[in-house]
């Protein structure tokens, strides 16, 4: 495998284990996949992590290697592999990726201290907690959130590189929707119709067709496939 001699040593990090990268089918985005990584049961608890903590991500896959700093979403079960390493990798829908993680840094908890400074921890909301910005490329029809002005890149992933865009401190109302993969909150803060539509992202169906907040035939059957096939990887 191909890599930095100064870069982490897997024989040192929390094993992640393998996941597949599907197509993304939700939004345009340039290499075609959704970068989700999904963390099981413990993962997150094994690297004395929590949702909002900056963890070190290995990933291998192709023959190459790449290593990719990026915090933990807030629902503390997935984080994203960004555009630019996903390049590196050289990856198509389908391919297997397999992984390691370990702890950067932990977020406080509320009214406590780090043993390194961070920032608030990632949420959607528009409480006095969210420091993210929102972001929109010319053209588009989604907002992302970033870090800070000086960031190269989206919550997701998307490179800011040779790309118009606006950057707002406030969220944007009106034409603007949100970009599924930077908008993951906790699950109960989500309403009915952001379930359905977060479903219809990782299980790959479209969320219309019906009342807002519930499933229809066609879609809780792509339901249970997705997770009967979650569940054979896991056994796996």
């Amino acid at each position: 495998m191909s890599g930095e001699d100064d870069g982490p040593r897997k024989e040192y990090m929390h094993y992640a284990g393998t996941s597949s990268l599907r197509e993304e089918d939700k939004k345009d985005v340039s290499d075609g996949l959704n970068g989700t990584l999904t963390l099981k049961d413990g993962d997150v608890s094994a690297i004395n992590g929590k949702p909002g903590s900056l963890i070190r991500i290995l990933a291998e896959s192709n023959g190459r290697s790449v290593v990719a700093e990026r915090k933990i979403h807030s629902n503390g079960r997935s984080v994203t592999l960004p555009l630019g390493k996903r390049r590196e990798l050289d990856l198509a829908p389908g391919d297997e990726i397999e992984w390691w993680i370990e702890l950067v840094e932990r977020e406080p908890d509320d009214g406590g201290s780090s043993s390194s400074s961070s920032t608030s921890t990632t949420s959607t909301d528009t409480s006095d907690e969210m420091e993210y910005k929102c972001l929109w490329f010319v053209g588009e029809s989604e907002f992302h959130y970033i870090e800070d002005e000086d960031a190269e890149e989206t919550q997701c992933g998307e490179p800011l590189d040779d790309r118009e865009y606006r950057i707002e401190d406030e969220e944007p109302t009106g034409f603007l929707t949100v970009c599924p993969e930077c908008n993951v909150k906790e699950s109960s803060e989500m309403t009915n119709e952001e379930i359905v539509e977060w479903f219809g992202a990782e299980a790959g169906f479209d969320p219309g067709g019906g009342p807002p907040s519930y499933f229809n035939k066609e879609q809780l059957v792509k339901l249970r496939e997705w997770a009967l096939d979650l569940k054979e990887r896991a056994e796996e």
